[in-house]
């Protein structure tokens, strides 16, 4: 290995020998411990998204080609858990042909949602339509603002 001297000022196009940031990264990633092979289970997951407004959370989580009597959902004070499982096709269902490429994922997903404040857990609800479960998560009512009226109080004298 030699030394090459390093001219901080010098344009990075001149400098032959620095490596780009996202490539260290990339080879940190495949030479570690967690490398992308052993990302995979870590995959099983389904997209979300959480709103909040003053009075509840509205979750939004894509389920494409789950039914409803797949899913399972429970709910506590700070904590929301959405879990599915799927199953392969039966062999008299299976489609004709060889899969060239498969990325539907066929078995259990699940997410689990800490909240920042306390539901109602008895309120919640849930639609299931095109594709896309949304969950109505009610806050509890110790956890909704309260508006505190500040009361001015006048200075002696009039003024």
């Amino acid at each position: 290995m030699s030394l090459v001297s390093w001219d901080p000022f010098e344009p990075l196009t001149v400098q032959r020998e620095v490596t780009p940031l996202r490539e260290m990264l990339n080879r940190l990633v495949e030479e570690s411990v967690v490398g992308p092979a052993r990302l995979e289970g870590l995959r099983r997951a389904f997209p979300l998204d959480v709103r909040e407004t003053d009075h509840e959370y509205i979750v939004e989580a894509a389920l494409p080609g789950v039914k409803p009597e797949q899913l399972q959902i429970a709910a506590t004070q700070d904590t929301l858990s959405i879990r599915t499982t799927t199953t392969a096709e039966q062999k008299a269902e299976q489609k004709p042909g060889v899969y060239v490429r498969r990325e539907r994922y066929m078995g259990e997903m699940m997410r689990i949602i800490g909240l920042p404040t306390p539901i109602d857990p008895e309120k919640v609800s849930a639609n299931y339509e095109d594709g896309v479960l949304t969950l109505t998560l009610p806050k509890a009512a110790h956890a909704k603002p309260k508006q505190i009226p500040v009361h001015v109080k006048e200075a002696p004298g009039g003024r």
